[in-house]
């Protein structure tokens, strides 16, 4: 069954990962039919991830999209294991909002540069985006593409430059770098939100 959820995380890789500093977010792609044994398996293998500081989803649509009985078991199993969710500015997918709202809105909001699209930055242009992004939008979670990882060995060796280039740029810019957190959300009593709905 994990085999055809496409489960298999690489657990060794994503250790060595959190030792040198890295947070893990995976990002949980669609697949059918959707039950709530399948989500509880699933979760159950992202649950063993090392490092692991949020969720997130990979595909236009998360498992099961807005149907209420999947976003209700997607938030069970992600409430169970105390992980934000994570979304992905300037992608939007069904039902996530949804998931979002009975979460609590426990959510962080990460921004990155389009896979087909990085090779188009220096790491100057780069930063500046994630500056903006941050200082401007209130993103809190940086996800970097690595420029040229279709040929993955020379990726990685180059890659970690660009992170640590990414890195030293935005903390001269005062840019604090850590473990983000979610803000707690005030409670509006339902009489007052519909107050401030009609502009009264």
């Amino acid at each position: 069954e994990e085999e055809n959820l496409g489960l298999g995380y690489p657990m060794e890789v994503l250790a060595s990962a959190k030792e040198i500093g890295f947070e893990v977010i995976p990002r949980i792609r669609d697949w059918a039919p959707i039950s709530q044994d399948s989500i509880n398996c699933e979760m159950r293998s992202v649950s063993k991830i090392p490092g692991i500081s949020g969720v997130g989803f990979n595909d236009e649509i998360i498992p099961g999209g807005a149907a209420e009985n999947t976003v209700a078991y997607f938030s069970q199993a992600i409430t169970n294991l105390d992980l934000p969710l994570v979304s992905f500015e300037f992608f939007d997918q069904k039902g996530l909002t949804q998931l979002t709202e009975k979460m609590n809105c426990r959510l962080l909001r990460a921004h990155s540069i389009a896979e087909n699209e990085v090779g188009n930055y220096d790491e100057q242009e780069a930063l500046d985006r994630f500056e903006l992004a941050i200082k401007e939008r209130n993103i809190r979670y940086i996800y970097i593409h690595l420029p040229g990882i279709s040929n993955p060995v020379e990726a990685y060796g180059s890659g970690f430059e660009y992170i640590r280039q990414i890195t030293r740029g935005l903390e001269k810019k005062g840019i604090l770098l850590g473990s983000p957190e979610v803000k707690e959300v005030l409670e509006v009593p339902y009489f007052v939100r519909l107050i401030i709905a009609a502009g009264i």
